[in-house]
């Protein structure tokens, strides 16, 4: 599997795009970093690499074992809970063109309770039961669940699906908890790929990781972009001409409330490089539908021609290489000053796990920002799952 297409960008988003960066090295394949205490991710870097000709460091993803989740009980009223966190192997590997990486093993965080503002996860990372408000985390607060119509349906189809919107028809994939309850508002995620890549991939990669973690909390879905052409090369991507991509996720979305039960209050989106673009691009313009977005080195508002018109707010979780030279990191700077004014937080920032990540202070309440500037170029940091998941999993 060809790793050049996974984590292509375009710096451009809205009726038209340009794409940035040269021909890099192809990832070398190498042994995966041991995923330790920490976390449970593997993450293998390319010799050099920007999009092109070449891979942008093989990011791998290694699977997350079973594990056990020892969430503890606690009350949907603001009351505490614990949660001693599930034990998880990373076993496997996902992309890397010259051989596949394994995690060493490492521990990945339960979805238990959490503590100072009630259960978000009941016992064995069950979500809430329809009606009743979660607890947030660090001064978030709880907002009740909205139960889509589509609860107390039959499981749809799951798998490889498409829809027609405008007359085109867009493909996408579906999955759902092995355990799927219609009566259960799960959390929905939409997740992204980069220019050249596809569905299948975020599919085969645990969409980003956040699968495993999940604990049978989550539905995923993956779009797959059409074809479109940039100054670095053509391939499968979200140029939204004319607004056909973000037609194309409010067709499904609504689709989607009809099918399946989730919380219409817990939206997510989450994409690297040109994925990156297109969870900005839903940020601003589906504000109403979207949560909190999780952009990995992908320009947003704020920067040169991204053009879609930012209304409302979500709340954002942002990483950038400092050598990333693709998306400069001083372009993904103006994306995070943006959203840092748009949620009304102050400039000044306080260092929150996992380093080296900040959380800017004083912002909206439900609307934290926070800011992940990693050594490294143009690829998904190795503590991006883990830590996309906790921002998400506050909510």
């Amino acid at each position: 599997m060809n790793t050049r297409f996974f984590f292509a960008l375009v710096v451009l988003c809205g009726c038209s795009s340009s794409d940035g960066g040269g021909n890099g090295a192809n990832a070398s394949g190498g042994a995966g970093a041991s995923g330790g205490a920490g976390g449970a991710v593997a993450v293998m870097n390319g010799a050099g690499g920007s999009l092109g000709g070449g891979a942008v460091g093989g990011s791998t993803v290694g699977a997350a074992g079973a594990g056990t989740n020892n969430g503890g009980t606690g009350t949907n009223n603001g009351g505490t809970g614990t949660s001693a966190g599930g034990a998880s192997n990373g076993n496997g590997g996902f992309i890397g063109s010259g051989g596949i990486a394994s995690g060493s093993g490492g521990t990945l965080p339960g979805a238990g309770g959490v503590a100072n503002g009630g259960v978000t996860n009941g016992s064995g990372g069950a979500p809430p039961s329809g009606g009743a408000s979660q607890g947030g985390q660090g001064g978030v607060p709880s907002m009740a669940v909205s139960r889509s119509a589509g609860c107390g349906k039959a499981a749809p189809m799951a798998g490889n699906l498409s829809i027609d919107v405008m007359g085109t028809s867009r493909d996408y994939i579906l999955a759902l908890p092995s355990n799927y309850d219609s009566n259960m508002p799960y959390r929905l995620v939409f997740a992204w790929h980069g220019l050249g890549g596809s569905a299948q991939q975020i599919a085969q990669s645990g969409y980003y990781g956040l699968q495993s973690q999940s604990a049978n909390s989550t539905l995923f879905v993956a779009g797959q972009g059409l074809m479109t052409s940039t100054s670095v090369g053509d391939g499968p991507g979200w140029a939204n001409t004319n607004g056909q991509d973000v037609a194309f996720v409010k067709a499904l979305y609504a689709q989607l409330q009809g099918q399946l039960c989730f919380d219409q209050n817990r939206v997510f989106s989450v994409g690297m490089s040109y994925g990156g673009i297109m969870s900005d691009t839903l940020g601003c313009q589906m504000g109403d539908v979207f949560r909190a977005i999780a952009p990995m080195s992908g320009a947003g508002p704020g920067y040169g021609n991204f053009k879609p018109q930012c209304v409302g707010q979500v709340a954002v979780w942002m990483s950038n290489g400092n050598n990333d030279m693709v998306v400069p990191t001083a372009q993904e700077e103006a994306s995070r000053d943006y959203w840092v004014a748009a949620n009304h937080c102050q400039m000044t920032s306080m260092p929150v796990d996992p380093s080296p990540c900040v959380a800017y202070q004083g912002c909206d309440p439900g609307k934290p920002v926070t800011w992940c500037e990693f050594m490294g170029g143009h690829t998904i940091p190795s503590f991006a799952p883990t830590a996309i998941w906790k921002f998400f999993s506050q909510f």
